[in-house]
């Protein structure tokens, strides 16, 4: 039989999950996989203090971003830096434009984002919901 996790809080249900997740994970990966030395990075632009460099993995390039400041700075170069990515996403996942193979997913978001949203806002601090609105207008400032 299973183990029995009545009785225990959501937290450590979800600490448990991922504990577990991440073993499992960590257990399926060879070390010599997950250790390549990178390429050099490439500069790929700038705004403000922040940086986006690519940089050449064996599945693929990585992109990182070097980000420095307040929260709303650290999202506005973010949003400036990656702007173009982020909104590929938000596509994706809410079914504009071309994406039509995910129509039932992204109903499915729109009609539950909101909701899960209204629950969880009165727990997120104000630095994050400072970086959540520089990330927005460095990415609409980025075009």
């Amino acid at each position: 039989m299973g183990m029995r996790l009545q009785g225990i809080d959501t937290k450590t249900r979800l600490s448990l999950f991922f504990v577990l997740l991440t073993a499992t994970i960590g257990s399926s990966a060879r070390a010599t996989e997950l250790w390549v030395e990178p390429g050099p990075p490439r500069e790929l632009r700038r705004c403000g203090d922040g940086v986006l460099y690519e940089l050449d993995a064996p599945y693929g390039p990585l992109l990182l971003a070097r980000i420095r400041g307040t929260h709303y700075e650290m999202g506005r170069q973010y949003g400036c830096l990656l702007g173009d990515i982020i909104l590929d996403v938000v596509k994706s996942i809410t079914g504009s434009e071309d994406s039509e193979d995910n129509s039932e997913f992204s109903d499915a978001y729109l009609y539950l984002y909101p909701a899960v949203w209204k629950r969880l806002d009165p727990y997120v601090p104000e630095r994050y919901l400072d970086e959540i609105r520089g990330i927005s207008e460095g990415a609409e400032e980025a075009g």
